[in-house]
């Protein structure tokens, strides 16, 4: 039950953070991660602003910080870009298309990511011919609180199915198949097979 209170959460973040109420987004997904402290997505966005200086400015008071604003957002992950950290400006670019939908900068700027990124995951992943495997008990997965993307990739993976078959048959676009399949390596859920 507190895994499904903890998405409601971070889904209610971020419609909180999509209409300007950043000090409602951060409690949320800060009690998310209370009632699910692995919960990577609640993580990421707590990190995100964190990098942004969202999360000191609330702490501080109204009116004593930095306006959040699109703009704000774009300025601090170009800056990430610059210290050569593609992921922390991804996650701050995508804050910045919430707070500004179709703005024609931060959609150039999120494309341009994405293809580093996705770059890094294939390097990082490997050849895509290679077959991967489960590598951790049912227990230990459970433990991580899968996004249900995540899940249901993870649920695919049959030891037998190459990566480049597996990210075909995701139903998802490359980038969010290959990041997936980066971050459960990471975690040590999965292992790539020569």
């Amino acid at each position: 039950m507190s895994q499904q209170e903890a998405r409601r959460l971070v889904r209610e973040g971020l419609d909180a953070f999509g209409v300007g109420d950043q000090r409602r987004a951060v409690e949320c997904w800060r009690r998310a991660l209370e009632l699910a402290p692995g919960d990577p997505e609640a993580r990421d966005y707590l990190d995100a602003a964190a990098t942004a200086g969202i999360s000191e400015a609330l702490e501080a008071g109204p009116g004593q910080g930095p306006a959040l604003t699109a703009e704000t957002l774009l300025r601090e992950a170009r800056g990430m870009l610059r210290e050569e950290d593609p992921e922390a400006a991804f996650e701050l670019l995508l804050l910045a298309g919430q707070l500004a939908p179709g703005e024609l900068e931060v959609e150039s700027y999120l494309d341009m990511v994405r293809c580093q990124l996705l770059k890094q995951y294939r390097d990082r992943v490997g050849d895509p011919r290679a077959r991967i495997r489960v590598a951790a008990a049912p227990d230990k997965i459970s433990r991580f609180q899968l996004a249900a993307d995540a899940g249901f990739l993870l649920s695919q993976i049959d030891g037998t199915t190459n990566i480049g078959d597996l990210v075909s048959l995701a139903g998802m676009d490359a980038f969010q198949a290959y990041r997936i399949i980066d971050r459960l390596i990471k975690a040590q859920l999965v292992e790539v097979v020569a």
